[in-house]
């Protein structure tokens, strides 16, 4: 079978709802904005896959609709279910929900820097209920750390335990994995891929086709933009030039991150532990 060469675009929400702390607010879109959102994606053709059948895609065993798109979310909010999945079954779309799963049935307590840690979790039988409407449900780590500044064996376990406690509560194998912050060094990228995921995302602004399956690219969707502003989004093709540009911001950031945040990073994570 001929690889698939066409651009897929990725898109990235967290949460929808109507209210969000001031630190939390670019994470949150309305119910109302992202109705027209997929209102829009739909009319302009797009067609919604999960990222286990872009992974498939990629690897030759199934072939993508014209006009793909894949619709993601991240870390599990209790709104994705009251809000977000009503939205995406009236306008025909799957999707793909990353979850972190330490927070499963409890609060968002890892958004302490954004005052918001008291954010309703989906509970588990939530996740069931999402597997058996045909989303598909992804890790996005247990306690949502900054991967790559994690030692190997607290990197292994941020791996390995919501992998295995997806498997063991959903029944269906979990593959798809989305790196808290999108950041990914090569040892992290190559950890992921030796724990049984075969696809990875990072954050973005790129759409591309020809990625590493452990560093595919997303696009964010911020509560500002229009449901003609996620149509051009989602359309957009990138170049070189745009593509070098955002490497080298991915570099300064990790550079930046690296020297000023380590130790607040490890501080933090002793304390999601607790």
């Amino acid at each position: 079978m001929t690889l698939p060469t066409q651009p897929v675009p990725i898109l990235m929400y967290h949460s929808i709802s109507d209210a969000g702390t001031p630190g939390f607010s670019d994470f949150v879109v309305s119910p109302e904005r992202f109705d027209e959102h997929l209102g829009a994606l739909r009319e302009a053709g797009f067609v919604g896959i999960t990222m286990a059948e872009l992974a498939a895609a990629r690897r030759g065993e199934g072939e993508l609709p014209r006009g793909a798109v894949a619709i993601t979310f991240d870390d599990g909010f209790k709104d994705f279910v009251d809000s977000a999945v009503p939205a995406l079954e009236r306008h025909m779309f799957t999707s793909t929900l990353y979850v972190t799963t330490r927070y499963v049935g409890g609060r968002s307590r890892w958004l302490v820097e954004e005052e918001e840690t008291g954010r309703p979790m989906l509970e588990w039988s939530d996740l069931t209920g999402i597997v058996a409407a045909g989303h598909e449900i992804g890790a996005h780590s247990e306690t949502h750390p900054q991967l790559d500044l994690l030692s190997d064996t607290a990197l292994a376990r941020e791996l390995t335990v919501p992998k295995r406690d997806l498997e063991d509560h959903l029944g269906t194998a979990v593959t798809s994995m989305a790196y808290p912050f999108g950041y990914a060094t090569k040892r992290v990228r190559a950890m992921t891929a030796h724990l049984g995921y075969d696809n990875a995302c990072v954050v973005s602004d790129l759409v591309s086709f020809q990625e590493d399956q452990f560093s595919v690219p997303r696009l964010t969707v911020t509560p500002d933009l229009t449901a003609a502003d996620v149509v051009d989004l989602a359309a957009s093709r990138s170049d070189g030039r745009a593509r070098a540009v955002s490497s080298a911001r991915r570099q300064t950031s990790r550079v930046l991150r690296r020297a000023g945040l380590k130790k607040r990073s490890s501080a933090r994570y002793s304390r999601s532990l607790r």
